[in-house]
Formats: C-alpha cells, sequence, structure tokens
C-alpha cells in the first residue's frame, strides 16, 4: 500500500510553479479552431498538389511510352541501319509532333519534344520543392507542440500531486475539528477557517489539474493529424520524386539522341566535303 504524504501547514504557503504556457478554455479551443482551420486549408492544398500528380504522371507516362519506341528509332538511325523506315517511326512516336510534315528538320522536332519534357519536369520538380518546404514546416510544428504537450503533461502530475497533499491536509484538520468538544469554540472557528482556505487551494488547483489535462489532450489530437497529413504528404512527396527522377531519365536520353543526330549530320556534311574535294 502507498504511503500517505506527510503534510503540515506550510502546504497552505508551498508555492507551486508551472511551467510553459498558461491555458484557459478559451485559448485551448482557440488552438484547436486554429489547427483545424490549417488542416482544412492543408488538406485543399493537397488536394491540387495530387491532382497535379495525377494528371503529369498520366502525361509523363504516355511520354516515356513513346519514348521507348522512338528511342529504339533513334539507335537504328545513329547506327545508320533502314534510315528511312526508322526516320518515319520517328516522326510519328514524337508526342503532339506527329502530324508534322516530315519535310521538317529532325533536329527541330527533337528540340521540341526537349522542350516539353523539360517544361513538365521543372515542373514537377517545383511540386516536389514545395512538398518538402511544407513536409518540413510540419516536421518543426510536431516537434514544438510535442514539447508543449510534454509541458502540459509535466503541470498535470504538479497539480495532482499539490491536490493530494492539499486533501491530505484537509483529512487531517477534519479529524482535528471533529475532535472539538464545543463546535462554536474559537479554535473550532479557526480550523473551520483554514479547511475553507485548504478548500479554496484544492479548487485552484483542481482547476489547473483539469486545464493542464485538456491541453494535454487537445495538443495530442492536434500532433496525431499533423502526423497523419504527414504520412500522406510524404508518399506524395516519394511519388513525385519518382515521377521527377524518371522525367530526368527521359530528358537526358533526349539530349544525347539530340548529340546524336548533330553528330551524324556533322560527319554526313564532311563525307559530302570529301566528295567534292
Amino acid at each position: 500500500m502507498a504511503e500517505q504524504p506527510k503534510v503540515g501547514a506550510d502546504v497552505l504557503t508551498k508555492q507551486v510553479v508551472y511551467d510553459g504556457e498558461g491555458y484557459t478554455r478559451q485559448s485551448i479551443e482557440g488552438m484547436l479552431g486554429e489547427y483545424q482551420q490549417k488542416h482544412t486549408i492543408n488538406l485543399k492544398k493537397f488536394e491540387e498538389l495530387s491532382g497535379a500528380y495525377s494528371r503529369l504522371s498520366t502525361e509523363m507516362t504516355q511520354d516515356i511510352a513513346e519514348n521507348k519506341s522512338a528511342f529504339e528509332y533513334m539507335s537504328n538511325i545513329l547506327t545508320l541501319n533502314e534510315i528511312g523506315t526508322n526516320m518515319k517511326g520517328l516522326l510519328y512516336k514524337l508526342p503532339l509532333l506527329r502530324d508534322v510534315a516530315p519535310s521538317r528538320d529532325l533536329k527541330e522536332l527533337l528540340g521540341e519534344k526537349i522542350e516539353i519534357a523539360q517544361r513538365r519536369v521543372q515542373e514537377v520538380g517545383d511540386y516536389v520543392d514545395t512538398l518538402q518546404t511544407d513536409i518540413k514546416n510540419l516536421q518543426e510544428d510536431i516537434v514544438r507542440l510535442n514539447k508543449k504537450m510534454v509541458a502540459a503533461a509535466q503541470n498535470e502530475e504538479k497539480a495532482a500531486r499539490y491536490v493530494l497533499e492539499l486533501e491530505a491536509y484537509r483529512g487531517e484538520l477534519e479529524k482535528k475539528l471533529a475532535s472539538f468538544a464545543d463546535p462554536k469554540s474559537l479554535e473550532a472557528r479557526e480550523m473551520l477557517a483554514k479547511i475553507s482556505d485548504v478548500k479554496r487551494l484544492i479548487w485552484e488547483h483542481g482547476a489547473k489539474l483539469r486545464i493542464y489535462s485538456n491541453a494535454e489532450d487537445r495538443i495530442s489530437a492536434i500532433i496525431n493529424m499533423n502526423n497523419n497529413f504527414l504520412e500522406i504528404m510524404s508518399n506524395l512527396f516519394s511519388n513525385m520524386t519518382t515521377l521527377y527522377e524518371a522525367g530526368n531519365e527521359v530528358l537526358n536520353e533526349l539530349h544525347g539522341n539530340l548529340a546524336g543526330l548533330t553528330s551524324l549530320s556533322k560527319a554526313g556534311e564532311l563525307s559530302i566535303e570529301m566528295h567534292k574535294s
């Protein structure tokens, strides 16, 4: 059985210091309302980012599928394998440009494809940067809220311990009061006044106990909301990053093909010059 705390009259003058932020019911409800509003805004932003991911994923997946065939045609062209047939196939595989007249310069068509890919990769990169910043801010907010939650829990324990001490002291005083023969005597009146003072402190610090307990629970609920949203944002960030990396791989391939075409063109010009001389 736990030993009851030993208390005396000095419990009435004991200084109980509560660390961190002071709370009221109004400030707690205000904090919760503020975060609910913030999460509504964040969810709307997430819906926009998720929609952008779906759109870009569809566009870039289509590009990658077309590029896979286009790269095969390009490889055959650069190795001088059935140039005419592969040139027609490559022109058909260039997205958004397949209806362009085949008389246009292939390097110009490939350059336009690179420009489209660059715009999409840049757009994805901007979203990745936005998500990275939002996730960092959310993580920092969770750290700050955890500190506030711990401070509230510590204050709750301080208040609970003090209330228990006061309750124990009140019990001792009430036993002494009951032992007086005359309940109207000066000693009895003084004892009643002291018991009333103890009850006042129990009420005061009991209220703090309830406030800090409520604050701890509300902050914990906000942290849970933040952690859930952080998981959602982190998953989207991972998907966006994968899309960004895939887009860069395609872009590198396109730049390599353009460089190959340039080299092939220069080699052809040199061959013509040699035949003329």
